[in-house]
């Protein structure tokens, strides 16, 4: 494994894309020409949780220009912070796929703790934080050079989601079935406090299970606010991080009965969500 690991991190990484299942990057493609391949081109990594592939999408063009086989339902997907490799979580087969982008071929499985969902990883690209729906109720913390689970993070229940903050020192785990949010040293991988949403109806909704999150930082590059989807309630809870606490409900705006579906929202009807670059839209 230790070849899979860049000596030297560049910060060629472009976006996250702070909801599950996608993210963008640049990265060199091997198909590209010499002088695009210098300059980095920018793809979208979209996985296929109702497949067994992941689909590599130009923006510019809008059109599929590489797909990767053999990962049965992919759920959550890192880059390495110079786009050389990506880490895919496999549902099926309990792992963490390797993929080096010079080749777009999963190279090496590491096994882990039960079955994943999302994946979110270091800024240094030294460590990936695994979410752990299934088997185990923790975030398993990979070591890159090491090739292997080195610590499972126990949790109040089983974890959906892991968000890395901006400036690298927390990961924020979110748990549907718990209603829980866990907050992650990252210098010491052991989780520091958490929020709980108790399932009372507040204000018209009931506290559900956590879904998407967003970070809001202070001019220094720590965290401010944390920016919370929850089940069953279209809008979004305001995490004050240095409190600890909900401070605010933001209700996003209601649509005449005929714009609302409730296809495929899976008891979340808000799933995705960003901070502007600047911190002033969410």
């Amino acid at each position: 494994m230790k070849h899979l690991f860049p000596p030297d991190v560049h910060p060629a990484l472009q976006l996250v894309v702070p909801a599950f299942l996608a993210l963008a990057l640049s990265f060199p493609m091997a198909t590209v020409a010499p002088a695009a391949a210098q300059s980095g081109e920018v793809r979208i990594v979209q996985t296929n949780s109702a497949g067994d592939n992941v689909h590599i999408i130009d923006p510019v063009t809008n059109e599929v220009v590489q797909i990767i086989e053999g990962i049965p339902k992919a759920h959550g997907v890192a880059a390495q912070p110079d786009g050389s490799v990506l880490y895919f979580s496999n549902e099926v087969h309990r792992t963490l796929e390797i993929v080096p982008t010079d080749v777009m071929k999963v190279t090496e499985r590491i096994p882990l703790s039960g079955r994943p969902h999302n994946v979110a990883i270091s800024n240094d690209g030294r460590k990936v934080y695994v979410a752990i729906i299934q088997d185990c109720s923790c975030v398993d913390v990979v070591d890159l050079e090491k090739g292997e689970v080195v610590k499972s993070i126990a949790t109040l229940g089983t974890v959906h989601n892991v968000f890395m903050s901006p400036d690298g020192q927390h990961v924020a785990a979110g748990m549907i079935g718990a209603r829980t949010v866990t907050i992650i040293d990252t210098s010491i991988d052991e989780a520091i406090w958490s929020l709980h949403f108790s399932g009372r109806t507040t204000g018209g909704y009931a506290d559900g299970g956590v879904r998407p999150m967003a970070f809001e930082t202070h001019p220094d590059g720590s965290t401010k606010r944390l920016f919370i989807q929850i089940s069953n309630y279209h809008g979004v809870y305001v995490v004050d991080f240095a409190q600890r606490r909900v401070v605010e409900k933001l209700d996003m705006p209601s649509l005449p009965i005929s714009r609302v579906t409730n296809d495929a929202l899976q008891g979340s009807p808000g799933h995705g969500l960003a901070v502007s670059p600047d911190g002033r839209i969410t």
